[in-house]
């Protein structure tokens, strides 16, 4: 298990990642919960999608 943390470098540690991931999707339940009258569903997807996105790009970049 993989990710990046705040200044772009990979992390490994497993126990970190976890806390990196636990972070990130607080920020996504935030982020839906700030959404008043928002589809909850709709919004919380589109904010994963986003975020696996930018993931799978900084990943492709950090192979380079």
């Amino acid at each position: 298990m993989e990710t990046f943390d705040e200044d772009g470098n990979i992390v490994t540690d497993n126990k970190i990642v976890l806390k990196i991931r636990e972070r990130e999707f607080q920020k996504l339940f935030d982020k839906a919960e700030a959404c008043e009258g928002a589809n909850f569903d709709e919004q919380f997807y589109k904010e994963v999608k986003k975020h696996v996105v930018e993931e799978k790009s900084s990943i492709k970049v950090q192979k380079r």
